[in-house]
């Protein structure tokens, strides 16, 4: 077993490892490849080596390669979307609270993606953007904490 992890742990020059990656990649599809820690200590270098030597890679795809690519990256997206979609029509409130910050969370990872691939052009780069984070929240409106639309329910009035 140690002489099996010490051969994985031999690091391979980076023309033969873009080979092999490439061939790999061609063989079982880009989306079905091993996680990059894997494939870093399959080649015995780092996890951002394997990131640089899979955008060198991916930069050297033709147009339909890549489109390709994230075609079936697209299309995972949208049956993800679907389910997501139907707790949102069909769930209880907390699951129309967690559908709904997830869709949020694919949306924003789809398109870091594409602007990683320069598929897209990032928004922040032509426009002056102030980030924001917000939070949703689902108020019942059948409560008897009713308040308005200050947020003044009964339990403020109460008290004063």
């Amino acid at each position: 077993m140690e002489e099996n992890k010490e051969e994985k742990q031999e690091k391979i020059p980076r023309k033969e490892r873009i080979k092999q990656l490439r061939l790999q990649i061609r063989e079982i599809g880009f989306w079905n490849l091993p996680n990059q820690r894997l494939l870093a200590e399959k080649f015995g270098v780092s996890q951002a080596m394997i990131n640089r030597d899979l955008k060198k890679i991916v930069s050297t795809f033709d147009p339909e390669e890549l489109d390709e690519v994230f075609t079936s990256f697209y299309e995972t997206d949208k049956k993800i979307a679907r389910e997501l979609s139907k707790m949102l029509y069909q769930g209880d409130e907390e699951q129309k609270v967690r559908a709904s910050q997830l869709l949020l969370q694919l949306q924003k990872s789809f398109t870091e993606l594409l602007e990683s691939w320069n598929k897209k052009k990032k928004v922040a780069e032509e426009h002056n953007v102030n980030v924001r984070d917000y939070v949703f929240k689902i108020v019942r409106e059948d409560s008897e904490e009713k308040g308005d639309e200050n947020g003044n329910g009964k339990a403020n009035d109460k008290e004063k």
